[in-house]
């Protein structure tokens, strides 16, 4: 593993964000890749899961009116479209692009943004909360980018990302069996 997080600090945060990212079409790889990137800069598994749930609702694309109960795009959409020159609509299949795919056309164009166009949109995509740790994922967004590639390329995988969680589960088997004896040894002393 050449990044800087742990794989507690992935669990964790997927934990929070998975089944969100997953609804908007990113996959497994994908979201360990935009967790890496936030995460080596925020160096918070939980802000990190709970930023990227709420980023990943907001950024669904669609809302119902509720007047007449029909489909339109939302703010994000409306954002993305003014401000980036960006369609969350892929026009071939006529369904909603997932959410990696408009994040990683989005910091193509972010550098060419102005400061005021960059703040608009993190804080439509993400909430004034989040804001600061959705231009953590911007920032480093070369990061996941670089985990997704290696992912499909073989250089990483799933069980590799997880192997020294092997390692931490030994040791607390250990622990455990231990206090397990400890445990033991108290109760032989009382009888």
């Amino acid at each position: 593993n050449n990044f800087a997080i742990s794989t507690t600090d992935v669990g964790e945060a997927l934990q929070l964000s998975a089944a969100a990212l997953k609804t908007n079409g990113v996959s497994m790889e994908e979201s360990v890749g935009m967790i890496t990137a936030m995460n080596e800069i925020t160096q918070d598994s939980r802000r990190t899961g709970t930023a990227l749930k709420t980023i990943s609702a907001n950024m669904a694309g669609v809302t119902t009116s509720a007047k007449d109960g029909t489909i339109q795009t939302n703010k994000a959409a409306k954002a993305l479209k003014e401000i980036a020159g960006i369609d969350v609509w892929n026009k071939q299949t006529g369904e909603i692009k997932d959410m990696y795919s408009v994040m990683d056309e989005l910091n193509g164009k972010w550098g060419d943004l102005s400061e005021a166009q960059q703040n608009a949109l993190a804080s439509t995509i993400a909430g004034k909360t989040q804001l600061n740790t959705f231009n953590a994922l911007m920032s480093n967004w070369d990061t996941a980018r670089q985990y997704v590639k290696e992912y499909k390329e073989g250089i990483v995988s799933g069980c590799e990302l997880f192997a020294d969680m092997r390692e931490d589960i030994s040791y607390l088997m250990l622990y455990l069996c231990q206090y397990e004896e400890r445990l033991e040894n108290q109760n032989d002393l009382l009888l």
